[in-house]
């Protein structure tokens, strides 16, 4: 795995040469050098493979085979409801329903046809534009555009976004304290005794060393997004551990503090 930001370094660097008149690369359907120019999804594992993903994993036949090979699907409003934003790197997408133009394997599974594709840059996109005839920057803010402009996400097997794409349910170490027992049966739970509800709510206190506001992120990792910070000695709902953070209720969802800037406290329900 490769981090998301290696990846738009590389495009960053790309688009850099292209707009000080240093490179010109034309676009060429299958073209694979900077010289012979490239097409928009040979450029996106060119980028891929700047950044240190193998070849061998990265070379795909087009765009659509991108598209259904992504690790997480969506509109840019569904990644940044999930995800907290659009991250760079990030591969965006042009999809459209299918078409006699869609290749045969592509017309049946449900995923329409990913006719185009693009590189999520800091604030737009890197692409190779059959129209433009050549490898430029594209706009894009985060934000579908419509009238056939790009309005698909797909996050890359092979990147690392800082982001919990399978989502954080089945391997938390502590569950929500919610009071109420859970068991692997039905015959379980019938044979077992009445458990005794507990009497407190957890909650954890936001702790700041140098009473600065803390990071209240959107995933269980130190590179994870953050949309939020909390001021020293705030409480929140506390909801459980994951690697090293504390799982808590803040702003109406559950988000994540590390735990040197966390205590646990309990209060009495009531």
């Amino acid at each position: 795995m490769v981090e998301n930001e290696v990846v738009a370094r590389a495009g960053e660097a790309l688009l850099s040469r292209i707009e000080s008149g240093g490179l010109h690369i034309p676009y060429k359907t299958g073209g694979t050098t900077l010289e012979g120019g490239m097409d928009c999804h040979t450029l996106a594992e060119y980028l891929l493979m700047l950044a240190g993903v193998p070849s061998s994993d990265c070379d795909l036949s087009g765009s659509n085979a991108h598209w259904r090979a992504c690790s997480w699907r969506g509109t840019p409003e569904e990644c940044a409801e999930q995800f907290g934003e659009v991250p760079v790197g990030a591969a965006v997408f042009i999809v459209k329903e299918v078409s006699e133009s869609t290749p045969e394997k592509y017309r049946y599974d449900g995923l329409k046809d990913a006719e185009h594709m693009g590189v999520v840059l800091d604030g737009c996109a890197i692409h190779a534009s059959s129209t433009r005839e050549c490898v430029a920057r594209s706009k894009f803010e985060g934000e579908t555009i419509p009238n056939g402009g790009w309005n698909m996400i797909g996050l890359f097997p092979w990147v690392e976004y800082g982001l919990d794409v399978e989502g954080d349910a089945g391997d938390l170490e502590v569950i929500e304290d919610d009071g109420i027992p859970i068991y692997d049966t039905l015959e379980a739970a019938e044979a077992a005794v009445p458990v005794q509800v507990s009497p407190y709510t957890k909650y954890v206190r936001i702790i700041s060393p140098d009473e600065n506001p803390v990071k209240i992120r959107e995933q269980p990792k130190r590179n994870a997004v953050y949309k939020y910070s909390a001021p020293h000695g705030e409480l929140c709902l506390y909801q459980g551990e994951k690697n090293g953070f504390y799982k808590i209720r803040y702003n109406g969802k559950s988000r994540y503090v590390m735990q040197e800037y966390g205590q646990i406290i309990k209060v009495k329900k009531g």
